[in-house]
């Protein structure tokens, strides 16, 4: 088992991951590319008499860039202590840490496998746990409550809650 081998179980709470790195990355190289036209051709001492482009309209495709980067470098990681009995969720960018998340594991009430039908998200399932504090997600897409990933199943035996399905 999971536990047996590590001292905590660390993943990732985005299911759909490489489609919003695929997505950043494309967002950040398109719009690199007129930016650094303009950048040329601000830093260029040719003298000629045709009309110049400003060299702020840099401006809004560095700022485009910079979201796409974001994008690529954005991490929702859940960690599962054993020892603390804590869930963490850390979100990061890079390595600089944002915000920080601890429950206990008396404060879980519940893992529940819930139905993404709506929404801006793909069509699927989501694990979350849910308890006095509110609803945390685990992880944001699953193909089918009946394919579960080992992560949860890891999760609900650590946690000694059981899965409740849809």
């Amino acid at each position: 088992m999971i536990s047996e081998r590590l001292e905590s179980l660390t993943y990732s709470t985005d299911g759909t991951q490489g489609l919003r790195i695929a997505f950043g990355a494309f967002v950040c190289l398109l719009a690199l590319v007129p930016s650094t036209i303009v950048a040329v051709q601000a830093l260029s001492r040719s003298g000629g008499t045709g009309p110049r482009t400003d060299p702020w309209s840099i401006v809004p495709g560095v700022m485009i860039a910079l979201w796409g980067l974001w994008h690529v470098t954005w991490r929702e990681r859940v960690i599962i202590d054993p020892h603390e009995k804590t869930i963490i969720w850390r979100q990061s960018v890079g390595d600089i840490e944002l915000r920080r998340i601890v429950w206990r594991w008396d404060e879980v009430a519940a893992i529940q496998i819930r139905s993404n039908n709506g929404g801006f998200k793909l069509q699927g399932y989501s694990a979350q746990v849910t308890g006095p504090r509110g609803t945390r997600e685990l992880l944001s897409y699953l193909d089918s409550p009946r394919s579960l990933p080992e992560e949860i199943r890891e999760t609900s035996r650590l946690l000694e809650r059981p899965l409740e399905l849809p």
